[in-house]
C-alpha cells in the first residue's frame, strides 16, 4: 500500500514538473511569437517608408528632368521666337509640358514637399499653364479673329506682353525650383539612410 502511495506521489510530481516545464516553454514560445510579430510589423513599416521615400525621390527626379529639358531648349534657342524689341516683347512660340507635374499633384506627393518647395513649384507650373493658355489665345486671335486689324494688333500686343512676362518668370523660377527639388531628394534619401543606420 505504501509502495502504491509513493508511486502515485512520484507520478504526481512527475506530471506537475512536466506541466510546469511545458507552461514555462509555452511562455517562451508566446514571447517569441510576440517578438517575431513586432519585428515583422516594424520591417513592413520600414519597407513601406522606404518605398514611399523612393516614390518622392523619383517624382522629384522626373520634375528636374522636365525642367532641365525646358531650360536646355531655352538656352539652345530651339524654340521659335516672336520678338518686337520696341514693345519689349520676346517669347517662345511653343507649348509647355505639364503632364508630369499634374501626375505629381494628382498623386498627392506634392503635399509631402516643404512649404517653400510647394509654393515655388506650383508658381512655376502655374506660369507655364498660363503661358499655354495665352499662347492658344494668341494663335486664335492672330489666325481666326474677324476684328479690324488695329483692334486685333492691339489685342495681340497685350497677349504677347503677357506671354513675355510669363516666360521670363518661368526662366527665373527654373533654377530655384530645381535647387529646391534637389534638397527634397537629399532629405528623403537621408531620411531612409538615417532610419537604416539607427536600426544597425
Amino acid at each position: 500500500m505504501l509502495a502504491l502511495a509513493l508511486s502515485t506521489l512520484n507520478l504526481e510530481d512527475s506530471i506537475t514538473s512536466t506541466l510546469t516545464f511545458l507552461n514555462n516553454q509555452s511562455g517562451i514560445l508566446t514571447l517569441t511569437s510576440i517578438l517575431i510579430a513586432i519585428s515583422v510589423f516594424f520591417y513592413q513599416q520600414d519597407n513601406e517608408k522606404k518605398k514611399f521615400n523612393e516614390r518622392i525621390v523619383n517624382a522629384s527626379k522626373g520634375l528636374i528632368t522636365d525642367l532641365n529639358q525646358l531650360g536646355e531648349s531655352y538656352s539652345s534657342g530651339i524654340f521659335p521666337k516672336a520678338t518686337w524689341t520696341e514693345k519689349k516683347i520676346d517669347f517662345s512660340t511653343t507649348s509647355m509640358g505639364l503632364e508630369y507635374y499634374q501626375s505629381v499633384v494628382n498623386s498627392g506627393l506634392i503635399t509631402y514637399y516643404d512649404e517653400t518647395t510647394q509654393i515655388e513649384l506650383s508658381n512655376l507650373y502655374y506660369n507655364m499653364l498660363l503661358f499655354d493658355e495665352w499662347s492658344k489665345e494668341f494663335n486664335h486671335v492672330g489666325f481666326y479673329s474677324a476684328l479690324p486689324k488695329p483692334d486685333r494688333d492691339s489685342i495681340l500686343t497685350k497677349i504677347a506682353q503677357k506671354l513675355t512676362n510669363h516666360e521670363n518668370e518661368i526662366k527665373t523660377k527654373i533654377p530655384i525650383v530645381k535647387s529646391l527639388l534637389d534638397a527634397e531628394i537629399k532629405k528623403y534619401k537621408k531620411s531612409w539612410k538615417d532610419r537604416f543606420h539607427t536600426k544597425c
